[in-house]
């Protein structure tokens, strides 16, 4: 699968992590879980991304790319080497990012991270709060840990700026991913037309259809001449 289907699977799953991996309560139970996989699975069917079923999209799909980007992290606190992820290892990263939904233990398998548990990977897991707002050391002096009001104040600000920052990120991620998805559809339909334009012999092309035989002529044309 190529990174572009990869990242448009994982982007749906980060849009409806907090039903797929939020706790159970009253409003969120089994059957919802179950059935918004499905709706995924669904979507990703029509565009023809994903061909299997939603439990092999939960349980296998879902469940390889989480344990492959976790031991990368778990190689990188091992050895100490800077780790290269890629644009799939930093979605799966969002959607574990601690403090958020996180798979439920009825619904993943156990993760084999060599002694590294997951909490140890997340926490290593950079945000944009602890980029901002310094720790403090239950070691450090009175006078040190005594901040003015104005400090504590601009670093809550910091904070929250770039919290709303990485969201409005993640929103243009998926506006371009839900954009990507349109095209094909709107894609695969001109196919489709063009298709049944040939069946019942209509030379004359619509609009729609038109702009992928012109291409598809010029092709041959280019091999036709050896260009």
């Amino acid at each position: 699968m190529d990174l572009n289907n990869k990242l448009t699977i994982l982007n749906l799953i980060y849009d409806n992590k907090e039903i797929l991996f939020g706790k159970f309560s009253n409003t969120l139970n089994h059957e919802i879980k179950v059935q918004k996989w499905k709706e995924i699975t669904d979507q990703l069917t029509e565009i023809n991304i994903f061909e299997k079923d939603w439990k092999y999209l939960r349980d296998t799909t879902w469940q390889n790319w989480r344990k492959r980007s976790l031991e990368k992290r778990n190689n990188s606190l091992k050895t100490g080497r800077k780790c290269k992820y890629d644009a799939a290892d930093e979605i799966v990263y969002k959607i574990m990012e601690k403090n958020s939904a996180s798979p439920t233990p009825d619904e993943v398998d156990p993760l084999e991270t060599s002694g590294t548990s997951e909490d140890q990977v997340l926490q290593s897991i950079p945000t944009e709060t602890s980029r901002s707002t310094p720790a403090v050391s239950p070691h450090s002096n009175a006078s040190n840990s005594s901040q003015p009001r104005e400090r504590l104040l601009t670093d809550n600000n910091d904070g929250n700026n770039g919290l709303r920052k990485r969201k409005m990120e993640v929103e243009l991620e998926l506006a371009e991913v839900k954009l990507e998805i349109a095209k094909r559809e709107s894609y695969k339909l001109d196919l489709e037309l063009l298709k049944l334009e040939r069946e019942l012999n209509i030379t004359r092309h619509s609009t729609f259809t038109l702009p992928i035989v012109m291409q598809s002529d010029c092709k041959y044309a280019n091999v036709i001449h050896g260009n």
